[in-house]
């Protein structure tokens, strides 16, 4: 019962119209939460709408629980899974980014098939035959022969804590005058985000996103102008593939490439030949966790390598399969990806990058969320011409909890997102 002395807890706040509380997407603002360490915190906001509002406060996770969600997650494996790797022989084994945890086996017993590039790790057991022979397919399973300690550790970290209202609708309060839009620059890739990265980016207003660092107006009927003339590559997991759904839909262009029905991720290619229109949808590399063949992922750093001619538009999304490995494995990666747009741009001036960031989740995925959204902050901000984007306000207003938002979340997303893209 003792009040804490040091901080480390994680709160998520917003600041909601009063005639919106209740709402599943109210116009509002998110909050900036300031950790003193010393078991204080304090909460800052912009005020941009008039009005009766309601402070609502929520602890996600305590300092203890992402204690334990660090060590559960400080292995170079995603614990108490594994994933399944077929031969051209048809023989199966384990393959994993690391599978000399927990000394299960030695390097001898692994063929390395990870990235030539770069050295992305990615390595399967030997078959019987003692020879690496190609893979023609990886399949996800929830199920590993590591020690049952680990396995039941991070299955007892993820059961442990859920989301805890501190705040409610008891906390209102009346911000005077009347409602006025800001006018600010239009959004462009690299535009410099002044101070803490962490301060609110935007509020809902009308049912709509409108930013506090640029000036967004982009609408769906404004896409094909947008666009038109325009190579547009989408990259990652499945969020962005989501990106590129809504837009071929949107546009209603002629979509080509191998079945999807057993592998979502199988490379895509959609177009316009009236607007010279063209858009490419690739998944990326290993560890993903839907079945399929080598083919179906590419290393997103081979993808932008192998691009001949630009400038091109580029969006991408990245990090939900690796929420559960040890950082390092994903901060490899993305500055393999951010080396390989800094040559891009270079080499076809004019090329356009947005990075997509996460979505609010429940506990504990929400942190790990929020742990790789500051890694990809940091790694991209003041990359010339690459842009990354926090969702983490637009699902903070309007948090459905889900890796795929739809509806109008995904579509203030998208808009908000391609503004970075669009402007003159």
């Amino acid at each position: 019962g003792e009040a804490k002395t040091y901080g480390g807890d994680y709160f998520r706040a917003r600041l909601v119209r009063f005639e919106d509380v209740g709402g599943g997407r109210p116009n509002g603002v998110a909050c900036h939460i300031t950790d003193h360490r010393n078991g204080t915190y304090s909460v800052e906001s912009p005020l941009p709408i008039p009005g009766k509002l309601v402070f609502e406060l929520v602890l996600v996770y305590s300092a203890e629980g992402i204690a334990r969600l660090v060590s559960a997650t400080s292995r170079r494996r995603y614990s108490g899974t594994s994933y399944i790797g077929k031969y051209e022989n048809n023989v199966t084994a384990e393959c994993n980014v690391d599978l000399t945890t927990h000394g299960l086996y030695s390097s001898s017993q692994l063929c390395d098939f990870s990235n030539p590039r770069n050295k992305e790790p990615w390595f399967c057991v030997k078959p019987s035959s003692g020879g690496c022979i190609p893979m023609k397919w990886l399949t996800f399973d929830r199920s590993s022969n590591e020690p049952t300690t680990y396995k039941d550790y991070l299955q007892t970290v993820m059961a442990i804590e859920q989301d805890q209202a501190v705040a409610s609708a008891k906390h209102v309060f009346t911000v005077a005058g009347k409602y006025e839009r800001k006018q600010m620059k239009e959004c462009q890739p690299d535009t410099i985000l002044e101070g803490d990265l962490m301060r609110p980016q935007g509020y809902f207003m009308y049912g709509y996103w409108v930013s506090l660092i640029c000036q967004n107006q982009l609408r769906p009927d404004g896409i094909e102008s947008c666009f038109r003339g325009k190579t547009v590559y989408f990259l990652g997991d499945s969020t962005v593939r989501q990106y590129f759904e809504y837009v071929v839909n949107q546009m209603h262009l002629t979509m080509e490439g191998p079945d999807s029905t057993r592998v979502w991720q199988q490379p895509k290619v959609a177009y316009d030949s009236k607007n010279n229109i063209t858009f490419y949808y690739r998944a990326h590399g290993p560890p993903l966790q839907n079945p399929g063949p080598p083919s179906s992922r590419p290393y997103i750093t081979d993808v932008l390598d192998e691009i001949n001619g630009g400038p091109v538009y580029i969006v991408i999304s990245i990090s939900l399969h690796v929420y559960f490995y040890e950082p390092s494995v994903f901060i490899h990666r993305i500055l393999g990806i951010r080396d390989s747009l800094t040559k891009l741009v270079q080499k076809y001036p004019g090329t356009r990058v947005i990075v997509k960031g996460n979505n609010v989740l429940t506990a504990p995925q929400e942190w790990l969320g929020l742990r790789y959204d500051n890694i990809m902050a940091a790694v991209f901000q003041n990359v010339k011409s690459v842009q990354f984007i926090r969702l983490w306000d637009i699902t903070t207003m309007w948090p459905l909890n889900d890796y795929h938002p739809g509806g109008p979340t995904l579509i203030e997303e998208i808009m908000y997102s391609f503004a970075f893209l669009c402007s003159a």
